[in-house]
């Protein structure tokens, strides 16, 4: 079937359900087998050009609205991520109303931590947008990758990233409404960015609705109860989601998540949050303090707006980190077995420091540039950025320009130290190595620069 005839017979093959949409499940197990192959033959194959500029290279993935494509922007010759609503949603005049609304409200926006819309046009009657390609992963995935829940420091990286992100919407008049680990993407260089702007609404727009729309798990009291809303309060349905992503980041679990859509809804909503400590028994009060708040059952309790919450997580970090003159040592490792040896080995040799392992140079680089190290302790060999090229970026941005870095390898030898000491390394070791020998270096940069203090880092910075 051809591209023009599907897109043409679309409203045909919708099966007649009556009055509004029902959901998207429901209206797929009335299709037959030759009606699901025929929408889904609808869609650009790869190579298709759309509109003379946008070709098609593969699909990302499929929502409730629409189907993403990785294109090539063949007029500005750079790679973008088109949106096209979904072939039974086009002669749905509210489902083309919604779409167009998630147009606009990323349109609204211009900021590093929320993706980017660049256009907006018409395929034979079907609406789509292009808008920014993000190489990279959801957090939803990249938590179920990694084996283990997130470290502190990249636990607070993430939130405050997307806390960043969300107070732009909300400052463009929007409330997103669907804030969850599935709607965060990660960048390569661990750059945070909302996206999937489907339920946003303008703040002054918003009522009280009979169908609730959302995620279950991350949803706030009042929007599954589907009363209305004050304008004035309906930016903090963002801020209990951003509730449930932080405790979901510091304690690895969600704080509701039943066996049935019912249960977990009842739970959202009658159901005190449960006390992080219980779930991570090393966690600082102060951020337990804030998630707390953010999960407040009534909105009037609640913390007021997205940017107080960012606040409070970044006093928290600030507090955990230096409320003792603890210094905060950063290990970056590909290795899980050194990761944990070194972690193991510097918190036991300084029970007062806060010390953090990352996989990797890239988000190490993020880490310490939002909040900078007193020592970094780097592997040489790492795929990615690997310990030379961390030294060089460590050094080349302010806020890292001083600090201690011991580089650590099995595979280096004397011509990698010159490299690494022309860049500023303060220290080399060989692996295996002794753990007192670790340890004294370590002892022995803190202590070198123990009067050196990182500049202050602006809160209120984006």
């Amino acid at each position: 079937m051809t591209q023009s005839r599907c897109v043409r017979t679309w409203c045909a093959m919708t099966p007649d359900v009556g009055g509004e949409p029902l959901t998207l499940p429901t209206i797929r197990e009335g299709w037959g087998t030759s009606v699901r192959e025929a929408l889904q033959e609808s869609y650009p194959e790869p190579g298709a050009l759309i509109d003379g500029a946008y070709r098609i290279l593969e699909p990302l993935g499929e929502g409730g609205m629409g189907v993403v494509f990785k294109a090539r922007d063949e007029r500005l010759d750079r790679l973008v991520a088109l949106k096209l609503i979904h072939p039974e949603q086009v002669c749905r005049p509210k489902a083309r109303a919604r779409f167009l609304e998630e147009a606009r409200a990323m349109a609204r926006v211009a900021h590093p931590n929320v993706v980017e819309i660049h256009a907006f046009g018409e395929l034979e009657g079907a609406p789509y947008f292009v808008m920014e390609y993000v190489p990279g992963t959801d957090l939803e995935r990249w938590l179920g990758q990694r084996g283990s829940r997130p470290s502190l420091g990249e636990a607070w990286t993430v939130l405050d990233q997307a806390c960043a992100g969300a107070q732009a919407i909300h400052d463009s008049g929007t409330a997103h409404r669907d804030l969850k680990a599935s709607n965060l993407l990660i960048g390569p260089d661990f750059r945070v960015l909302i996206a999937d702007l489907g339920l946003a609404r303008l703040v002054e727009e918003h009522s009280g609705e009979t169908i609730v729309s959302g995620t279950p798990a991350y949803m706030a009291p009042e929007l599954i109860l589907g009363r209305a809303i004050p304008p004035e309060l309906v930016p903090r349905v963002d801020v209990y989601s951003l509730g449930v992503l932080a405790f979901e980041l510091f304690t690895g679990s969600l704080p509701f998540a039943a066996s049935t859509l019912s249960e977990t809804l009842r739970l959202q909503v009658k159901a005190p949050p449960p006390r992080l400590i219980t779930r991570r028994h090393d966690l600082p009060k102060p951020f337990e303090d804030a998630v707390l708040q953010a999960l407040a059952k009534d909105p009037l309790e609640r913390t007021a707006t997205v940017e107080d919450f960012r606040e409070a997580l970044a006093a928290a970090w600030e507090c955990s980190r230096d409320e003792t003159g603890s210094p905060f040592v950063l290990i970056v490792d590909d290795e899980p077995g050194y990761r944990s040896l070194l972690t193991k080995l510097l918190t036991r040799a300084f029970p007062t420091a806060r010390v953090e392992a990352v996989p990797d140079g890239t988000r190490a680089l993020a880490l310490a540039r939002s909040h900078p190290p007193n020592l970094v302790l780097s592997d040489l060999d790492m795929p990615g950025m690997n310990g030379i090229e961390l030294t060089a970026e460590l050094r080349a941005h302010e806020a890292t320009r001083e600090v201690p870095i011991l580089v650590a390898t099995g595979v280096g030898g004397p011509r990698d130290w010159h490299v690494l000491s022309q860049l500023g390394a303060d220290a080399f070791v060989i692996k295996p190595f002794d753990p007192l020998q670790i340890i004294g270096m370590a002892e022995s940069l803190l202590a070198r620069r123990a009067a050196w203090r990182p500049p202050p880092r602006s809160r209120r910075s984006s």
